[in-house]
């Protein structure tokens, strides 16, 4: 009877030591899981830092080129009253026809630096909408991971070794007490 409660008792003790051995694996496993998300989330915060810095230079250059556009806003302004008293001096005098042709051009020509200032603001505008929608969608990859990181993590903290030893022993206390009273019957 002692000698099978032995053989019982290293069985048992043998089937305790596959399952920690098989918890250690998992645990390991796990950890490595973890270690990858956190590389893999420390990458897409460096690429959120970066799409960051493309963001605030897209901002840069929209400033710069809105400054440019109210410089050539305020010289067309100013050619546009030149054209004005020159059509009223032509007006009056026939013979500034001419000047007035050229002043005409000017407008023109300044007319086309408008038009394509307003192309390169248009495509600045594009450019940070689409940076702002790449940000956007970091963000929520980012907020993802992290929520499959916590996830992880507390599936982890409930696997510890100490936790399932601990009830594991608690289980085969009772069910060895039992088959200790079931030999002793």
């Amino acid at each position: 009877a002692i000698e099978m409660e032995i053989r019982q008792q290293v069985a048992a003790s043998e089937a305790f030591q596959d399952q920690r051995y098989g918890l250690e694996s998992k645990v390991r496993t796990l950890q490595q899981e973890v270690h990858r998300v956190v590389y893999h989330v420390g990458q897409k915060d460096q690429e959120l830092a970066s799409k960051n810095a493309e963001i605030q230079d897209v901002r840069k250059r929209l400033a710069s080129i809105q400054d440019e556009m109210d410089e050539v806003n305020r010289q067309l302004d100013a050619r546009c009253n030149e054209v004005e008293a020159v059509e009223n001096t032509v007006r009056s005098s026939r013979d500034l026809g001419g000047k007035a042709r050229v002043l005409r051009q000017m407008v023109q020509e300044t007319h086309g630096t408008m038009d394509h200032l307003c192309t390169l603001l248009e495509e600045e505008r594009q450019r940070k909408a689409e940076c702002e929608e790449g940000l956007r969608q970091q963000k929520v990859r980012t907020e993802l991971l992290l929520q499959l990181l916590q996830h992880f993590k507390s599936r982890t903290t409930h696997l510890s070794p100490e936790s399932l030893l601990t009830r594991s022993l608690g289980s085969s206390s009772s069910s060895s007490s039992f088959s200790g009273a079931a030999a002793a019957a």
